[in-house]
């Protein structure tokens, strides 16, 4: 999807003295906000213009108080700032202070955002989301000055004893400035950190619209977050150093600079940036790797979405944000499959003009639904009006199989026919449907907009089986079939309850925490004991125990990996359709650290630790789809 695009520009250095990024620094606001950080006591004083001190004073949190000394027609307010985790938004380690919007308390100024000069001393260094105008060191400390982006609800203010380096990235019209901002310990990442933001910032700017910021800076968390902000992302220190960070995570924060950023979301009609976001990003980026990643990631969207608990499902204009929303498989995975579903439609080039015109018609301010319809209704050159309500307005996913083909041949020529029929609520799709034969596969879409319909598909050579939707292309329910049990079935599950091995109960708490966070009150049986009632059973202790457990309680063989590597995971279901999850390891004190990481393998079947640095994953394979019938 992406135009050509100028290549980025990486001369990396440490950054020193004073740095002018901001051309327009002469007309930014003559009373800044200063805030000056003081480490070792996790002491923040803030100074305000004396209007809006007064003004702020009836608002301020309570962990900062009036205080006195400011200098003549200035207002000042301290306090310490409280470990991370005690406040939303804000806290300080014994190193590194952090504030996420937590300055939105402070009234914005009449003619725009206030100029910021932060303080720190001379170990550390201070950084804000916004255009650095300058920065320099003396013998007092460090001192930089910005231009906040964004509202001050969107502001982060970050301190440290950053290790800062910096390059420059060339756009379609002038550069950005790249910085990162990272705790000692991390510096050897900043290299690859600043190529791989050149290299997004760089790719969007061409295929979207101009930059909208004049630089993007990395700021090392010292909690375990990942934050996307205007021209900034706060990402955990413990996760730098994944492979995974460079390409689609950071791609995705990089791209909320256009969405979310420059166009705001209009939070009140259904927020559209996330999964735009995930669809552009990590879609995208899973696409140009290879076709069948980018097919895996639909396909595990529509699994999440199928397994979704009905307490859980809602339409997606309902979705408004991460935060207040436990399961993102709604704004995330099904919004990004509107947008896959519109680019199936209008193809790649007027998906891309869309999207194109849209930003640059609400670049600046907020931006909704219909104005995403609107724009991608004049480059379809037709109304999308049946579109936009079925996907936006109902909950759910529809429910459609082919119940019937037939290969016939008619005045000589061979015609292949599928009945394909959907269950109520009806929805109007267009469902990719390939004939295989002997000389290769045949591709076409078929409409179906109610209850039935069949298609005759002209074909040369002999047809061997009709598929729908192989490739996932369409937001659907998943048959039972195309659907392997996941360890995500596990935490999706209405009630749980856990079976333990002898020694084990440490590290089936440990187990289940991981997965469920919440598991005060789950019953608990022994092995030898009877299981009680459950949607998903967690069964843990030592590896001949659990396999015995296993064998005496489903049918047919364990799967292999049952005794593979040192501690292993893997979910079944039973014949009564619970989920049952089988966690076991040679010595059951080793499970809990080594599968403490299974929260984040929730679309996989198995995950087996063998000592290494990651664990192992797959899914069980799915060999008798009901979306495809062969033809005799």
């Amino acid at each position: 999807m992406p135009k050509d695009q100028p290549a980025p520009r990486h001369a990396v250095r440490p950054a020193l003295g004073v740095l002018a990024l901001c051309a327009s620094a002469s007309a930014a606001p003559a009373q800044p906000i200063e805030l000056a950080y003081t480490p070792d006591e996790r002491h923040l004083r803030i100074v305000v213009p004396l209007e809006t001190g007064r003004a702020a004073r009836l608002d301020a949190p309570d962990w900062l108080t009036p205080a006195s000394g400011a200098a003549e027609g200035r207002f000042a307010f301290e306090g310490t700032l409280p470990e991370p985790g005690d406040v939303r938004g804000l806290g300080a380690t014994a190193n590194e202070a952090f504030l996420l919007g937590a300055l939105s308390w402070i009234p914005p100024g009449e003619d725009g955002p206030r100029e910021l000069v932060l303080r720190t001393p001379r170990s550390h260094r201070a950084v804000a989301t916004g255009a650095l105008l300058a920065e320099a060191v003396s013998g007092e400390g460090y001192t930089a000055r910005f231009l906040p982006y964004g509202a001050p609800g969107e502001l982060g203010v970050f301190f440290g004893p950053y290790s800062v380096e910096e390059s420059t990235v060339d756009l379609t019209v002038g550069e950005a400035a790249l910085r990162t901002y990272f705790a000692p310990s991390q510096t050897g990442h900043s290299g690859a950190y600043l190529e791989a933001a050149g290299r997004h910032v760089a790719r969007y700017d061409a295929s979207i619209g101009p930059y909208p910021y004049d630089g993007f800076s990395i700021v090392s968390a010292p909690i375990p977050v990942g934050y996307g902000l205007p021209g900034a992302t706060f990402i955990a220190e413990q996760i730098l150093g994944h492979p995974y960070m460079l390409g689609r995570s950071l791609a995705h924060e990089v791209l909320h600079a256009w969405w979310g950023g420059a166009v705001g979301v209009d939070y009140e009609t259904g927020n559209w940036a996330e999964g735009l976001t995930t669809y552009q990003a990590d879609h995208a980026l899973a696409e140009e790797r290879a076709p069948g990643a980018a097919r895996a990631m639909r396909r595990d969207w529509l699994a999440a979405l199928t397994s979704l608990p009905p307490r859980s499902d809602r339409p997606v204009r309902a979705f408004v944000s991460a935060g207040h929303d436990r399961d993102q498989s709604v704004g995330y995975g099904k919004t990004a499959m509107i947008f896959h579903m519109l680019r199936q439609r209008l193809g790649d080039a007027a998906f891309g003009a869309a999207l194109s015109a849209f930003y640059d018609g609400h670049r600046g301010g907020v931006a909704g639904w219909a104005d995403l319809e609107a724009a991608f209704a004049h480059a379809f050159g037709a109304p999308l009006e049946r579109f936009f309500a079925q996907w936006l307005d109902r909950g759910g996913l529809p429910r459609v199989q082919p119940v019937a083909a037939d290969a016939v041949t008619r005045e000589g020529r061979m015609i292949v026919s599928v009945e394909l029929r959907q269950e109520p609520p009806f929805y109007e799709l267009d469902l990719p449907v390939v004939v295989e034969t002997e000389t290769g596969p045949v591709r076409r879409t078929v409409r179906l907009g109610d209850a039935s319909t069949t298609a005759e598909i002209l074909v040369d050579g002999r047809p061997l089986s009709v598929a729908v939707d192989p490739d996932f292309d369409v937001a659907r329910q998943l048959l039972e079939g195309e659907l392997p049990p996941v360890l995500r079935d596990v935490a999706r599950a209405g009630s749980h309850a856990l079976v333990v091995g002898g020694g084990a109960s440490d590290a089936a708490t440990a187990i289940a925490d991981a997965l469920l966070r919440e598991t005060a009150d789950l019953p608990r049986v022994a092995l030898e004991g009877e299981p009680p009632e459950a949607e998903a059973l967690l069964a843990v202790g030592e590896t001949g125990e659990i396999a015995a457990f296993r064998t005496a309680r489903l049918p047919g063989a364990a799967p292999g990996v049952a005794r593979q590597g040192d501690s292993r995971a893997w979910v079944e279901r039973d014949g009564a359709g619970r989920i049952w999850l089988f966690a076991s390891a040679d010595r059951a004190g080793a499970l809990a650290e080594d599968l403490a990481s299974l929260r984040y393998y929730g679309g996989q079947s198995f995950v087996v630790s063998d000592g290494g640095p990651r664990p192992r994953s797959g899914r069980w394979p799915v060999e008798d789809s009901p979306m495809r019938i062969d033809l005799p």
